[in-house]
This record gives C-alpha cells, structure tokens and sequence, in this order.
C-alpha cells in the first residue's frame, strides 16, 4: 500500500503498444506515456478515485518503480487534464438475443455482468471462498509446473 502525500494521484501507467500487427514502432517514435489508471489517492484528491482511466501530460509527474507495485506515475491532481468513461468493448463474434427476435453485439461489461448474476444466482455461490494470498510459496508453482501452466 503507498500513502500519498495531500493531493497527489499514483496512477499505472498506459504505454502505447510498441507494434500494430507486424509493424514495430522504434522507441524514439512512441509517445510518451499520458495516460493511466488511478491506483492510489492523497487525502485531499476530489476530482478521481481509484480505477478512473484519467488522461494527462506526457511531460509531468514521476514515474518509478515500487517493489510489489511496479511501474507507478505519481502528480498532483491538477495536472490531471481529464477522464475517461469506461468505453464499451465489443466482443467480436459474440451476440445477445433480445425478447423480440433482434440481435446486438455484445460488449465485455455485459459478459462479465451475465456471469456474475449466474455466480450470484448458483447454488455452489455461498461455497466460494476468497482470501488474499500474501508472499506465501505455498501457492506458487513450483518450477516444474511452469511448463503445465502455459
């Protein structure tokens, strides 16, 4: 956990792919970073809350590493230019049947909302049981596992 400072935001940064299809983009030709998903807020943050896709320049904050946190940007909030509203994302491939015969593509969020309600609604629901795995070796697979894995 990081605790900020009164209204900085640490945000996960979203780099640019450094390919489209087999096409390579050389280092010098990407943009720099101006984007990120806020992970953690100062105490006096108003505007973003943890989760928010937020845009801002390429040329403020900090960007470092924290071990078990890995690449982080940390600014103050008002360099924060704006944010964004989870889009849609469209499944190709994959339709939902309304009540009247019409049919619609169907986006991520209305998969995974479908799925929960069925979780939700099974009888094997109430037998889910969730911890937090905390630097124990115990869940990790050994390395012969790796290969079974993939």
């Amino acid at each position: 956990m990081l605790y900020l400072q009164k209204d900085k935001v640490a945000c996960v940064p979203m780099f640019d792919p450094a390919h489209y299809g087999s096409i390579i983009i050389p280092e010098t030709a990407q943009e720099r970073c101006d984007q990120g998903l806020v992970k953690y807020i100062g105490p006096d943050v108003t505007s973003v809350q943890p989760g928010d896709h937020i845009i801002f320049s390429g040329y403020t904050g900090t960007l470092m590493s924290i071990e078990g946190e890995g690449l982080l940007i940390v600014l103050p909030e008002e360099f924060i230019n704006g944010k964004l509203e989870a889009p849609d994302t469209e499944i190709p491939g994959l339709y939902f049947h309304g009540a009247d015969g019409s049919s619609f593509t169907a986006t991520y969020e209305m998969a995974m909302n479908i799925i929960a309600k069925g979780l939700e609604q099974s009888v094997h629901f109430r037998d889910f049981k969730t911890f937090e795995i905390k630097n124990d070796t115990r869940f990790r697979p050994k390395p012969k596992d790796y290969d079974k894995l993939r």
